[in-house]
């Protein structure tokens, strides 16, 4: 009776016959398979993961070649960086550069894409969300915040339009952001892009800095303007051609006015 019963806990446990004098053998055997199959999922998976990243590069310098040939410009590998391509090109005579940079992180990457236009002006006009809650304190008082990141303070010397009154603005030059943003044209354009995250926050995608007016490109999302909407049809880059085109003939205009 004890050998009947201990044979049914072998059975039990290693799923072998009832009187388990094969049992450890074909216990290791389903272990060895077990591992083997394991280790060929490991390199399956590895190797798919390889696959589709080479696929995934290959498929942004596709794009970035037909975008090149599209804007007739010179398609260009940046140096000491890993899959960051860049077009320079020339649209309505002013010169533009469309960049596609790879981030990487731990367990991805993803991609940031800027449209910018150079300019030869000392200019810069920067946006952040303007701050929900004001602080009473002296003018002649400032925090180790606001002297490292002066673009967070409120600068009473530049008037935000109604259509952009979310943003706390930075500049170099008070004036010449005021008349910009005064005009009709590029307060259009600038109200184009702004955005809210999704945790609603105001987020601006256009910007100029040192003359370089820089339109921001996110992924896939809800944010404006989208890189997949560049990357399924490279001639949509148009119509962002034309309002950095227009910012860069309005500040022209308006240096020409200043002089």
């Amino acid at each position: 009776m004890l050998q009947l019963i201990k044979a049914k806990k072998v059975s039990w446990g290693f799923g072998l016959n009832k009187f388990g004098f094969i049992g450890e053998e074909v216990g290791m055997t389903g272990l060895v398979i077990g591992l083997v199959g394991l280790f060929i999922g490991g390199i399956v998976f590895l190797t798919s993961r390889s696959s589709s990243t080479q696929k995934g590069g290959e498929g942004r310098l596709r794009y970035m070649k037909s975008l090149a040939h599209f804007v007739e410009g010179k398609l260009v590998t940046l140096e000491d960086t890993d899959h960051t391509y860049q077009i320079e090109f020339f649209y309505k005579k002013q010169p533009f550069f469309f960049v596609d940079m790879e981030d990487k992180t731990l367990r991805t990457s993803f991609h940031n894409a800027f449209l910018k236009l150079k300019t030869p002006y000392d200019f810069t006009l920067m946006f952040s969300e303007k701050p929900r809650t004001k602080l009473l304190r002296s003018e002649a008082s400032q925090s180790m915040s606001d002297l490292s990141h002066p673009w967070t303070q409120e600068a009473p010397a530049v008037r935000p339009p109604k259509a952009l009154e979310d943003f706390a603005i930075y500049t170099n030059h008070p004036n010449l952001a005021n008349r910009l943003l005064a005009d009709e044209r590029a307060l259009k354009i600038f109200s184009e892009f702004k955005n809210r995250d999704n945790r609603g926050r105001a987020v601006m995608s256009l910007s100029i800095n040192e003359g370089m007016v820089t339109l921001r490109f996110h992924p896939p999302g809800t944010l404006n303007p989208n890189l997949f909407d560049v990357q399924s049809n490279v001639s949509r880059i148009d119509r962002y051609l034309e309002d950095l085109a227009m910012l860069g003939q309005i500040l022209k205009e308006l240096q020409e006015d200043k002089s």
